[in-house]
């Protein structure tokens, strides 16, 4: 069968590409060149561009959402498998599960907007789609984040908080799943996280790291897993789980 994935040069994307032994695709390729019909589509690319401005938001709408509408508007595919993020819900206690409509009026900023708008251009224009709002994604090609530093630096410096919390899974679970749902053609939008999350100070803690932690506290959110659990029993672990897992295979 035959597979692209984009963003193949980093993060989930490279993994997904060496595990699925299929077509890559990065920034250096040209959609024009990709001319063979795929059955699936799984576009991972995504340019997070840290101090977006007036002067840089048109590469970053170009890079993200212009190459979504490319990729769904111009290739030819079977199904379209969409890699997004957690981060589109709002940041309270409450419970947040698939079909809820997310209103933009609780603060966004461009990186959840462009991934909502990516989301809903995706659902009108594909007949078979595949949405995954991912937790914090774990792997031996993950670029390093305020986890994986207070993980691998012996005096981590940190940007975020101890309060800090995220909702952790691994590269190898994101492909068992995207397996399962080629295998049996699932569609629809999966939240792919844990059962649990987890703060940097419990991590801290377990490892005896003694960081020094910075001013910003991110809250992952409550994030309902019930929906993907039900087909694939990987997502019954807990994010502990994932993170030791992490240490064991990649660090």
């Amino acid at each position: 069968m035959d597979i692209l994935v984009t963003g193949s040069k980093s993060g989930l994307g490279r993994f997904l590409q060496e595990w699925f032994n299929c077509y890559g695709y990065t920034r250096e390729n040209r959609i024009e060149d990709l001319k063979i019909p795929y059955q699936t589509i799984i576009h991972c690319a995504f340019d997070p561009i840290k101090k977006l401005n007036s002067d840089n938001i048109n590469r970053y709408i170009e890079d993200n959402f212009l190459l979504t509408k490319r990729l769904v508007t111009e290739l030819n595919f079977q199904k379209f498998i969409y890699i997004s993020s957690v981060d589109i819900y709002p940041k309270d206690e409450e419970r947040h599960i698939e079909e809820e409509v997310i209103s933009l009026e609780n603060p966004v900023n461009a990186y959840t907007l462009v991934k909502l708008i990516s989301e809903a251009f995706i659902e009108k224009h594909c007949k078979n789609y595949l949405i995954i709002r991912a937790g914090l994604l774990l792997g031996k090609y993950s670029r390093v984040n305020n986890l994986i530093n207070l993980l691998k630096e012996p005096s981590p410096v940190l940007s975020l908080t101890g309060e800090s919390t995220f909702n952790c899974v691994l590269h190898s679970d994101i492909y068992e799943f995207i397996r399962l749902a080629i295998n049996k053609d699932l569609s629809g939008i999966y939240n792919a996280v844990s059962e649990t999350v987890i703060s940097l100070k419990l991590i801290a803690d377990k490892y005896k790291k003694m960081p020094q932690y910075g001013s910003f506290t991110y809250k992952c959110g409550n994030i309902d897993n019930n929906k993907i659990k039900k087909l694939c029993s990987i997502f019954n672990k807990t994010s502990e789980n994932a993170v030791e897992q992490f240490i064991r295979e990649c660090l």
